[in-house]
């Protein structure tokens, strides 16, 4: 405890500011000319920038540290912070002098118990990701990015952290994978996937997570999203066609009677469907999409023959930005041997990949569908 007081007071005595007056027999005080419509040459004595009181502080605060005595830093800590005292910048950097110079654990333990304070400090939670990283702990610290990430508002900040949890998190799901301890990841993959869901890994670590817990219902309808995904639909297919019940096959036809055949462009799908005409309008395959769209005129020559009906609108997420779209009520939707009736879609011009629209989930979710990426073609199940 001596060590530490002696250490302290010396630190302080080299960073003391070289501007003071040489002739000052106080180098504690500092000298200025004051205000020049008095009388010229006098001086007064400003406040004192180290005295006994900033060395008595710093000394408890290495102190109590030193002596484990976490929650009496802290008290010292947040003490200065409240009356914006010039001593909380010195403490800041003697506790990041102070975490250096421990073993990892000593440092987490107490940055655990100090962010539990100040769970909006960056530093002191970029500190702790840095040390749970070191140690292999891979959970608390995405656990601590996500947190971190919810009190950033600056856009590449963020944009920042999502990378690092995205590496953290597949690094963590293939140490799991070769575990055989898939089952423990549940409760976090469900929270970065509810954060994130476009996120496409998220989504095929949680499939493979279900499975292994037994519950293929679950894994069944996060694959069916993936299928159009470009690093796992592939995968996704496989192992639906796996867990489905084969289709009945026709035997007339080369094609179950329930099998779509698809129009594959630049990596996508491309459906043609029909609203109750005999004319037909080609949709990209979307599942990160939750509605259907059609083109405007496709849907006023519906409107025109009582096929259709604006009830309403909404704001789409696009490419471009958000989006104001018309909603309207079709009376039917066909797409291979099956009718989807009472669905509302959006209006939107969207020509992407030869497409005029796109087919969702909206329409996807009702039924069990797997998607052949090898053969194009899509297979619809009545659920």
């Amino acid at each position: 405890m001596l060590g530490t007081g002696i250490i302290a007071g010396w630190w302080l005595h080299h960073q003391q500011p070289q501007s003071v007056s040489q002739n000052s027999s106080n180098p504690s005080f500092q000298l200025k000319w004051h205000n020049p419509h008095s009388n010229p040459g006098t001086f007064h004595v400003t406040e004192p920038l180290w005295n006994s009181t900033t060395t008595e502080e710093l000394s408890m605060f290495l102190m109590a540290l030193d002596e484990n005595r976490i929650d009496d830093a802290l008290v010292i800590y947040q003490q200065n912070e409240r009356s914006g005292s010039a001593v909380f910048n010195l403490l800041q950097q003697n506790l990041k002098e102070w975490l250096s110079q421990q073993d990892a654990q000593i440092s987490i333990s107490v940055l655990e118990r100090i962010t539990q304070h100040y769970y909006q400090d960056e530093r002191l939670l970029t500190q702790l990701v840095s040390l749970y990283e070191h140690q292999g702990r891979l959970e608390p610290a995405i656990v601590t990015l996500i947190n971190l990430k919810s009190f950033t508002d600056n856009s590449d900040t963020r944009s920042g952290l999502d990378e690092r949890i995205h590496l953290l998190s597949r690094t963590f799901f293939n140490q799991q994978l070769q575990l055989d301890q898939l089952e423990t990841l549940l409760a976090l993959f469900q929270r970065l996937s509810a954060q994130e869901m476009d996120y496409g890994f998220y989504r095929f670590a949680l499939s493979q997570i279900y499975l292994a817990t037994g519950d293929n219902g679950s894994a069944i309808r996060e694959l069916e999203v993936l299928q159009t995904h470009s690093e796992f639909g592939r995968q996704a297919s496989q192992q639906l066609m796996a867990l489905l019940p084969p289709p009945p096959v026709d035997e007339e036809e080369e094609l179950p009677a329930s099998a779509i055949a698809l129009t594959p462009r630049g990596g996508h799908f491309l459906v043609d469907v029909s609203a109750g005409t005999k004319e037909t309008v080609r949709l990209l395959i979307d599942t990160g999409a939750s509605l259907t769209t059609l083109p405007s005129e496709f849907l006023q020559r519906l409107r025109r023959k009582k096929l259709a009906a604006r009830v309403g609108h909404t704001h789409l997420k696009t490419a471009g930005g958000e989006q104001f779209a018309p909603i309207y009520l079709l009376k039917e939707l066909h797409i291979g041997h099956f009718i989807v009736r009472n669905l509302q879609v959006a209006e939107l011009d969207l020509f992407e990949l030869g497409s005029e629209g796109l087919l969702g989930m909206d329409v996807l979710s009702q039924f069990r569908f797997h998607l052949d990426q090898d053969k194009s073609t899509l297979t619809l199940h009545q659920r």
